[in-house]
């Protein structure tokens, strides 16, 4: 990656990245291989770069930094983390900067043109449970981020790389043989880290919207036998969310009236699981269960 660097689609969004950081050149040409290319005449909404300082912390304890239009929103971290900072970075600079959207921290998949979304604090399980999802008959959305249309309530398909820790990145292999892992990225702040690549399907119908239907907040619990699935309130379901929005404030009124919208179009529930495989079919019976509401016949 030299020159302008790599530019590419990421849902809806244009990126271009430069870097001369050969792990994590690799690690986005294994990740992000079958998204859309872009040339030199196309707009970008985000120029970012990955450097290595130029004194001499470059060969004592080697560091990276992150670098958004010129500007460096963040302390520097170890060389070795930088495949996990390039997509910290990104997950900010699309916060910080798309307010067209209510972006609610959650995983988001589809089927039948309706969506699913599972906001969750970390260590809840979502990710985990969103990796399955993906390779269980359901289109991936987005891992980290929700992006719900303020103006249509649409929610927009992000499809990026999954990011698992700790613990669940054996669990997925076992679970998904077929997931292709990126580059493990030991000792962050948040454990050890893993991507693996999206499901070719998500990217090729990147551009196709849904329609928030379920709201289910997930928790991972290794005590349970059974998985226990509670209906809440929507005002509960509400009450719950904002928390997990990232631009609900900035948005103000606005940001109001589109949670709103995806929670009154909306089942909401909390789901405790400890087998993914119960998870699973009681997602698709509920997603089942909704379809055949909506159906006129």
């Amino acid at each position: 990656m030299s020159g302008c660097g790599i530019r590419f689609k990421v849902g809806p969004f244009n990126v271009q990245l430069k870097t001369k950081i050969e792990p994590l050149g690799n690690n986005i040409r294994q990740l992000y291989s079958d998204s859309t290319l872009l040339d030199e005449t196309q707009f970008v909404d985000f120029h970012l770069s990955l450097t290595q300082p130029r004194h001499l912390r470059r060969f004592i304890r080697p560091q990276v930094n992150f670098i958004f239009d010129q500007a460096r929103p963040f302390k520097p971290l170890p060389l070795d983390q930088a495949c996990a900072f390039f997509e910290w970075g990104l997950n900010w600079a699309i916060a910080q900067h798309a307010m067209q959207y209510l972006i609610i921290h959650s995983a988001v998949l589809e089927k039948d043109g309706k969506a699913i979304i599972l906001p969750g604090l970390p260590g809840a399980g979502k990710s985990t449970l969103c990796a399955a999802l993906s390779y269980s008959g359901w289109r991936l959305l987005s891992d980290e981020q929700a992006l719900i249309c303020t103006q249509s309530g649409e929610v927009f398909p992000i499809a990026r790389p999954i990011c698992l820790k700790d613990e669940s990145i054996e669990v997925i292999k076992a679970f998904c043989p077929s997931a292709e892992f990126g580059h493990i990225v030991r000792g962050t702040s948040k454990g050890d880290l893993a991507h693996i690549k999206p499901p070719l399907d998500a990217i090729a119908r990147v551009d196709e919207t849904a329609q928030p239907n379920l709201i289910i907040l997930p928790r991972y619990d290794k005590a349970l036998t059974d998985t226990v699935l509670t209906s809440i309130s929507r005002g509960a379901a509400l009450v719950e969310l904002i928390p997990h929005c990232f631009n609900y404030t900035t948005l103000g009124r606005l940001g109001f009236t589109t949670l709103k919208q995806t929670v009154q179009q909306s089942q909401c529930y909390k789901i405790r699981y400890k087998s993914l495989e119960q998870a699973i079919a009681q997602i698709n019976q509920l997603h089942e269960e909704s379809t055949f509401a909506d159906d006129p016949q």
